[in-house]
């Protein structure tokens, strides 16, 4: 039996398929970490619940096995789309939402997110067009305090690509700096790991009632949408923690919460402009990087 056969578990007839399918993965960095993460970090962390990943892997097994998806076979492909199965016939908590549970004591919560996706999932009813210029009003608008939680739609939902929602530490974002500014933005977008964040995008901190009841857990591969920038991973305090695009180094913790409705509630304060692009992420260092981290993990639970 391989050391992968051992680790993962499953039927051998899946096991060999997802064998393959990982030595074909080889010679692209992005897709190693993803593989990192799921078959070494999902393990070593068990985010995922240990009794159930042999059963995980035999869904990912057949997938490959069965499914022809115009040649596409990379981890970001083929993890999506089992989790999206899975989400038509309403079973998402079954992959989903899975990790330990994050324990917190009083702990306030906040959201980052781009102005312009506020405007287009939570600001509908004031009938703002689409676009950079209204982007740059309605940051005016919430910096000088014009445009409230009070004035989002409250139709909506605080939720992303699937029914959940990430959060930060709020103490996190405020030792990153008080005052808004593109520096500011540019530090929250860096210590946040969103590669997406370009240059000129609007930043706005969506604070959280303090005595709002949330189910909080520590985000997995699955939750991440087998993103090639994730690490899995999670300190003492149960939260995970964002890679740093500047750094490759820890950012800010994370964590996650099944989707809430919106209220005027909640508070908003913007945060600045992104000045600059986001470095192009070095693949090949981010997987030595997450690797040694993993190597230390294991050297102090030996101590």
């Amino acid at each position: 039996m391989t050391p992968i056969e051992s680790r993962i578990g499953g039927k051998l007839e899946f096991v060999a398929q997802v064998r393959r399918w990982i030595q074909s993965m080889a010679a692209d960095p992005r897709q190693r970490c993803i593989l990192h993460n799921l078959f070494s970090r999902e393990i070593e962390f068990q985010h995922f619940p240990r009794e159930e990943y042999p059963q995980f892997v035999d869904r990912l097994g057949k997938l490959i096995q069965t499914v022809s998806l115009n040649g596409e076979t990379s981890p970001s492909t083929f993890l999506e789309k089992l989790v999206k199965d899975h989400l038509v016939v309403g079973k998402e908590r079954e992959l989903l939402f899975r990790g330990p549970a994050i324990f917190t004591s009083n702990e306030c919560l906040s959201r980052v997110m781009s102005v312009a996706d506020l405007n287009v999932y939570h600001l509908r009813n004031l009938g703002k067009p689409i676009s950079q210029s209204a982007h740059e009003e309605i940051a005016d608008e919430i910096q000088h305090g014009d445009i409230t939680a009070k004035h989002l739609d409250a139709g909506s939902r605080w939720e992303g690509k699937y029914p959940m929602c990430w959060v930060t530490k709020s103490e996190s974002l405020k030792s990153l700096g008080n005052a808004s500014s593109s520096a500011l933005a540019t530090k929250v977008r860096d210590a946040s790991g969103k590669l997406d964040w370009g240059k000129g995008e609007h930043l706005v901190e969506i604070q959280y009632p303090q005595d709002l009841p949330v189910e909080l857990k520590a985000p997995t591969v699955l939750d991440s949408g087998a993103c090639g920038y994730f690490r899995l991973h999670h300190e003492a305090d149960g939260w995970g923690r964002a890679v740093d695009l500047s750094t490759l180094d820890h950012g800010i913790p994370e964590a996650l919460h099944l989707a809430l409705p919106v209220s005027a509630n909640f508070r908003l304060r913007y945060l600045g402009k992104i000045d600059e692009d986001a470095v192009d992420l070095p693949y090949d260092n981010l997987l030595l990087r997450s690797k040694e981290q993993l190597r230390q993990s294991r050297s102090r639970g030996e101590q």
